[in-house]
């Protein structure tokens, strides 16, 4: 049987409403907002990243690192609200594969406190993850997705990955890993080998035939 790779935000838990939210709430105070429709433009690629961008698009000289932590505080705010929920299907699909032996790992953009913190707010603090604090590059980079396989001892060709950002999935695609992709924008998400709404789409037998090696 193959490994399995998730993406946390937006592919585990609903947090893209929260992020998004929270950066805005950071960015008003420069009198700036961005838009719902180009929201995908940014997830999947981390805070530092996501900042600098708009920093530097607004000709803004400020210390990032000092608004990765105020929005990163403006995020916890949001998870003691109890507002973070998992994905319809994940729980169930989780059994389904440790039924099956098949390994799993949580390989995050996120900031290594809000993924803690996530996993924790939905009862997925028990699952192994990775975080951006241990990779150089970023998604469209396959570096994090590639260091989850070494720390599973698997080749590229034995994980498949779960996604909900074309960031993430062009990143999947450039590790050599199959990917399946979770959410409604079938279009954004053309380069992945399947796409879901949801893991409730997903089957016992759609389980075997995905991670079969």
């Amino acid at each position: 049987m193959k490994s399995a790779i998730f993406d946390l935000d937006g592919t585990l838990v609903n947090s893209e409403p929260l992020h998004f939210k929270t950066f805005n709430r950071l960015f008003s105070k420069f009198g700036i907002e961005i838009a719902l429709k180009d929201w995908h433009l940014y997830t999947g690629t981390g805070s530092r990243n996501i900042i600098s961008k708009v920093f530097k698009a607004n000709g803004i000289k400020e210390d990032v690192e000092k608004f990765v932590s105020v929005r990163n505080r403006y995020f916890h705010e949001e998870l003691k609200k109890g507002n973070l929920k998992l994905i319809k299907g994940v729980n169930r699909f989780f059994r389904m594969l440790k039924k099956r032996g098949v390994e799993c790992i949580i390989a995050s953009s996120g900031q290594y406190s809000n993924v803690k913190m996530e996993l924790k707010a939905v009862g997925l603090d028990g699952e192994r993850f990775i975080c951006s604090r241990e990779v150089k590059e970023l998604k469209p980079n396959p570096e994090i997705f590639l260091l989850a396989a070494k720390k599973l001892g698997r080749d590229p060709f034995e994980c498949v990955v779960f996604e909900d950002a074309k960031a993430g999935v062009e990143a999947a695609k450039r590790a050599g890993m199959y990917c399946v992709a979770v959410g409604t924008d079938k279009k954004e998400l053309s380069g992945a080998d399947l796409v879901i709404k949801d893991f409730s789409e997903l089957k016992a037998g759609d389980v075997e035939e995905i991670f079969r090696v």
